[in-house]
């Protein structure tokens, strides 16, 4: 014959006290014995709850067990609670991941920007300096153009002035010429 070793938890104790042993104890509804024997003997049973009873150890077990079973529907709660608060953590982690890589592009395109913007500044520099060099030359010649046009127009009327002096000189052979 073989014998099975069960074990019984505290939890599984603490509902066989509470759904049957502690009823036993509190039941109104006692039996007729118990009610002549009160009368016979003129007093009640009543169950001590001064600690070093069965009833007290009994209704003490009932009252941890409460307590446990209280207790565990709050480690479930915070269980529950933990993992709530680990998923958000993880969400909250991945969206700083993405944000700090945001960040570090962001910083990146920030000094490819700067440089672009340094070397346009060092090109317009450069062209700055090669407008005022040709406005420059574009004053130069313009003042050339000009003493070039007033000196034009100085050998315009000294030809004027020469061909008509000329024209004075030859008119009489002109004329000396037509007679002949």
């Amino acid at each position: 014959m073989q014998t099975r070793k069960t074990e019984v938890t505290p939890e599984v104790a603490a509902k066989v006290v509470r759904s049957y042993i502690l009823p036993l104890f509190e039941s109104e509804t006692r039996s007729r014995t118990d009610t002549l024997r009160a009368e016979t003997f003129r007093h009640k049973r009543v169950f001590s709850t001064d600690g070093n009873t069965v009833y007290s150890e009994l209704k003490l077990s009932e009252k941890l067990g409460n307590e446990m079973q209280t207790l565990e529907s709050r480690l479930i709660e915070m269980t529950q609670v933990l993992k709530d608060n680990t998923q958000e953590k993880e969400k909250v982690l991945i969206e700083n991941q993405r944000l700090q890589i945001e960040i570090l592009d962001g910083i990146t395109n920030l000094k490819v920007y700067m440089q672009d913007n340094l070397r346009l500044q060092r090109e317009l520099a450069g062209v700055k300096l090669s407008i005022g060099h040709l406005t420059a030359q574009l004053n130069k010649y313009k003042s050339l153009c000009e003493l070039s046009t007033q000196e034009q127009q100085k050998l315009g009327k000294q030809v004027t002035e020469e061909k008509s002096i000329n024209d004075i000189r030859l008119s009489p052979l002109y004329f000396l010429n037509s007679l002949t």
